[in-house]
């Protein structure tokens, strides 16, 4: 049996990716290919958890590990859960993906690790992986940091940080020295590479599927939150605890009602960040796409390109803060008629009463009181009008 190991990177459709193969888990079966069911969640996280050498602090608690001795032991269950999924599957190929493989399993040992526990099942293994530009791989990653918790502002990673998540020759060679570079199938994150301009399209042709006009194509996520509301949720996380159900909830809402521009950081910075890259991207470019890329700033990837309005400044007034939780007060009480003031028709208002007090100011004393008269005799004169005659 085959095996087609999606590694990811995060950030590159790797939701949608599992969301399809979850839905489509019993035709792609009729095909003989097999998407096993595993310990924890549905993306498969055990495999990277199980591969460390150490508890990682983002999975402890979902599969209650408190020290090496656990993770060992919990390998052995991941293994034992695979021996029981293949052992009666009549299938040729099998499918597994775990986005936090590439991101997480940053020593040659952790990759190796993996490589152990999967080899006794399959006959040849090919590892999936997709790139995304690297500043918008930045943006992303810190859109999903605030949500999950993160309490600093946007920034530039530090130089580990650069080195060990946004270096993707060292990522790839990472693989590629432990599974050979043959069974790399490096794809990159980019509609116009994709095919169809879809990354559960290319990820079909990619795994070798044959394409079903009866597969369930899962629904487009986007829950991007605009600038305003993910510094709104970023000063919020000094109040709410990473997994409280209000997190959640104040997310659903925040990603219905913003709908302003996301935010970024200086075209300066950027190339400076990107330049940091430059020479891994040509490597990347020269050894899995056939050369660099002519005409762009980068050798891997086509120019950026945002597909909604981007803003650099993050900080919010006093004002805008208060403004974006009354939305969401509304929004969380939407039983209650008669929520929100209209922002505008208010603000039309005052402008007709400042304009109306500044024409008024311009009178002399006599003049505002001859037209105080003219104002109360007119108010007689319709009243005395409305007053019904006695019959």
């Amino acid at each position: 049996m085959d095996l087609y190991l999606h590694i990811g990177t995060e950030k590159t459709g790797t939701t949608s990716i599992q969301e399809f193969l979850r839905r489509n888990r019993e035709i792609l079966l009729a095909q003989g290919v097999e998407y096993p069911i595993l310990p924890g969640p549905p993306n498969q996280i055990c495999l990277a958890t199980a591969s460390l050498e150490e508890v990682h602090r983002s999975t402890q608690h979902l599969f209650d590990l408190h020290s090496r001795k656990d993770v060992i032991a919990f390998r052995g269950t991941v293994s034992a859960a695979l021996s029981e999924a293949l052992a009666s599957s009549t299938g040729r190929t099998a499918i597994l993906s775990n986005e936090h493989c590439s991101s997480r399993l940053r020593h040659p040992a952790d990759v190796e690790t993996l490589h152990d526990m999967l080899r006794p099942f399959f006959d040849r293994m090919f590892i999936v992986v997709y790139l995304r530009r690297q500043d918008e791989f930045l943006l992303s990653t810190y859109s999903t940091a605030v949500k999950g918790g993160l309490r600093r502002p946007l920034s530039l990673p530090k130089a580990y940080g650069r080195d060990s998540r946004y270096d993707y020759w060292k990522l790839l060679s990472r693989w590629a020295n432990v599974f050979g570079r043959d069974a790399i199938i490096c794809r990159k994150f980019e509609r116009n590479a994709l095919k169809g301009g879809d990354v559960v399209e290319d990820f079909i042709q990619a795994a070798g599927l044959e394409s079903d006009p009866a597969f369930e194509k899962p629904p487009n996520k986007n829950e991007s939150l605009d600038a305003a509301s993910l510094e709104f949720v970023r000063l919020m996380n000094e109040h709410i605890s990473a997994r409280s159900p209000l997190r959640h909830r104040l997310l659903e809402i925040l990603s219905k009602i913003g709908k302003g521009p996301l935010p970024t950081l200086p075209a300066e910075v950027f190339a400076e960040f990107m330049g940091g890259v430059r020479e891994s991207n040509r490597k990347v470019a020269e050894e899995y796409f056939g050369g660099v890329q002519a005409d762009s700033d980068d050798p891997l990837f086509a120019p950026l390109n945002f597909s909604r309005p981007r803003v650099e400044r993050s900080e919010l007034t006093l004002g805008e803060a208060v403004a974006i939780m009354a939305r969401v007060w509304a929004e969380a009480n939407d039983d209650v008629e008669d929520g929100l003031v209209d922002t505008a028709q208010s603000e039309a208002t005052g402008r007709k009463r400042r304009k109306h007090r500044a024409a008024s100011s311009s009178l002399t004393r006599a003049q505002r009181k001859k037209q105080r008269q003219e104002k109360r005799a007119l108010a007689r004169t319709e009243s005395n009008a409305e007053t019904p005659t006695a019959s």
